[in-house]
């Protein structure tokens, strides 16, 4: 690589942090605070689903999360707090667990009734 090239990439990395994206370790993505990713490889900015690294992958909603909010990968759904899954800022994301149910519902006779019916079938 000449040193024109390591010149403009040192640019295109500090445009970027200018616009709000932070680098995805283990790849060649970058993410904003707002869902959109840009390419290293294609130089381009898009909106995917899933991106790729060194070590696997994971949804865009999960990078955003750990780029913005600290909280890095791992198992569990995420939820848009505002119900709409376009909306993949880091104020409308966060993690839950496959099953959720509001705190007060659970007391000691559902929680055995539920056990009850889990183990019977």
């Amino acid at each position: 690589m000449t040193k024109k090239d390591k010149n403009m990439k040192r640019q295109k990395r500090n445009e970027l942090r200018a616009a709000g994206f932070k680098p995805v370790p283990l790849s060649d993505w970058w993410v904003n605070g707002a869902g959109e990713t840009y390419n290293q490889r294609t130089g381009r900015i898009s909106r995917p689903r899933f991106i790729k690294t060194n070590g696997g992958g994971f949804c865009i909603e999960k990078a955003v999360l750990w780029m913005f909010a600290g909280i890095p990968p791992r198992g569990g759904q995420i939820t848009y707090i505002d119900g709409n899954k376009e909306n993949k800022t880091v104020e409308n994301l966060k993690y839950t667990s496959a099953v959720t149910l509001p705190h007060e519902t659970v007391n000691r006779e559902n929680l055995c009734h539920g056990n009850t019916l889990f183990f019977q079938h």
